[in-house]
């Protein structure tokens, strides 16, 4: 969840508050939809480092831009 209870998000998924306090925050920036074409593009660069790019280095620069460009834009729709 974006919003509730961090203690007790924390305590469920066995993580300091901190850092679902921190989560909670950057999530607020991506919806839906963003965090579905991140998913998109990294499973993409998973096959291409894996050989099926010619060129896996070209292919890390250029999704490391393109998930980059969605976290600028706000990540919301």
């Amino acid at each position: 969840p974006r919003s509730g209870d961090h203690y007790r998000l924390a305590s469920e998924l066995g993580l300091p508050p901190w850092r679902v306090q921190k989560a909670q925050k950057q999530s607020r920036r991506w919806s839906r939809d963003t965090v579905a074409t991140a998913i998109r593009l990294v499973a993409a660069l998973n096959a291409d480092v894996k050989g099926a790019a010619a060129n896996p280095d070209y292919a890390l620069e250029d999704t490391v831009r393109r998930v980059a460009q969605l976290a600028a834009g706000g990540g919301r729709n």
